[in-house]
């Protein structure tokens, strides 16, 4: 008397995900176009490097059918091929049939990748350790090193020091800010040679943050050390606006140069008459250039304009932000 085979407890669908998971934690690429259909890249050797996802895998009632459509389409041509293809993933041929799964490897292990077990109901409970009793953070900060006068150069410590001595406030906040100012100013001018026998120079930057509770005369500082630089850009901001009306005027007689040329041109022209000398003449005009504001600090420019400024600016600009968040979002 023969007896039908038991089916299995778990659902085809439970199986299938299962077995679209052993290709996605062994690092293929899988589209699911329905619960039962995916497209998955090829784990045969023949189709290793390809990421388009080539291999057909389709549940039909307790068995998954594999089609791959890359290359010749030989690696699911039979049971060998197909054989190789499973094993790149960690199957058998007995995988393509829904069948119950043994809970202690239901997740195969994976080359590269963590090895994931299923938590049997029989399996010892781990009883969880209590948390140990919180501890204080220590509130005690190490204290900064003093700033003195031999490490800043010899002609700001003294204007520093007084800055700090009259505001009441720490001297590394002038400090900070006059070597920042002195920086700007020099900009580009100074470069570094990294190697003695080479041509390969280095503009560097200068970084400074100063970081202190509120109250403590942070910005007034800043801007008592700033104030040479302010009155730079002034004078600079000054002189650009002074320069427009010459430039005005040299423009219009540019033009009126330019266009009493033309007329002599066009002139000989009618005439048959030579006009390399006019030529010269109109090649040697030289258009008035614009005056352009000298630029020494931006505060709040967006990235394009700051690049826009950097032209016309090449010996550097000072980008001052008042806020850690500020600096943070550019």
């Amino acid at each position: 008397m023969s007896t039908k085979p038991t089916p299995p407890e778990i659902t085809p669908l439970d199986y299938f995900a299962w077995f679209i998971q052993g290709f996605t934690i062994t690092g293929r690429r899988t589209k699911r176009n329905s619960a039962h259909d995916y497209h998955v890249t090829c784990p045969h050797p023949d189709h290793q490097g390809e990421r388009t996802p080539s291999l057909h895998v389709t549940l039909k009632d307790d068995r998954v059918l594999l089609k791959c459509f890359g290359g010749d389409g030989t690696c699911t041509r039979d049971d060998t091929e197909k054989a190789r293809l499973l094993a790149a993933v960690y199957m058998t041929m007995g995988d393509l049939f829904v069948h119950d799964l043994d809970l202690d490897d239901a997740f195969r292990p994976t080359v590269g990748k963590p090895e994931l077990r299923v938590v049997k109901a029989t399996d010892p409970v781990v009883e969880p350790q209590p948390w140990p009793a919180l501890q204080p953070l220590p509130d005690a900060m190490p204290a900064a090193p003093a700033l003195t006068r031999d490490m800043l150069p010899r002609d700001l410590s003294g204007w520093v020091f007084d800055i700090a001595h009259r505001m009441q406030c720490a001297v590394d906040y002038p400090a900070v800010a006059a070597m920042v100012a002195l920086a700007t100013v020099v900009g580009r001018k100074v470069t570094i040679r990294p190697k003695e026998h080479d041509n390969w120079y280095v503009v560097p930057n200068l970084w400074a943050q100063i970081i202190g509770p509120p109250g403590v005369l942070k910005s007034p500082a800043v801007h008592a050390a700033f104030a040479p630089l302010y009155k730079m850009a002034a004078d600079a901001r000054e002189a650009a606006k002074q320069a427009v009306p010459a430039y005005e005027a040299a423009i219009a007689e540019y033009t009126l140069q330019q266009e009493s040329l033309k007329r002599q041109m066009k002139s000989a022209v009618d005439k048959g008459e030579p006009t390399a000398g006019i030529k010269e003449q109109l090649a040697a005009l030289r258009k008035p250039e614009e005056p352009s504001e000298r630029r020494f600090l931006t505060n709040d420019s967006t990235i394009e304009k700051l690049g826009l400024l950097l032209v016309k600016n090449t010996n550097g600009l000072l980008i001052e932000r008042s806020g850690w968040s500020t600096v943070c979002s550019r």
